[in-house]
């Protein structure tokens, strides 16, 4: 199930958990890199907020094209 959920899936372009959460997710046995620099709340949230909404906005448009493409 994890799998499914991080998968980029074609309709949205991006993979659920990315869209749900706001960052891809890491396997376990991946490699670690090197820890992001520390925020305070106040940016993390505002970093968050801007990236879903990026990220809505670019799978809204996606979706839109696949419409139009298998209207076709």
């Amino acid at each position: 199930m994890f799998i499914y959920n991080i998968t980029p899936h074609t309709t949205p372009g991006y993979a659920p958990f990315e869209l749900v959460f706001g960052y891809q997710a890491t396997l376990l046995s991946a490699p670690i890199k090197s820890p992001n620099p520390t925020y305070c709340y106040d940016d993390y949230a505002k970093k968050l907020k801007e990236r879903l909404q990026a990220t809505n906005q670019i799978s809204r448009e996606h979706i839109i094209k696949v419409k139009q493409i298998v209207k076709q």
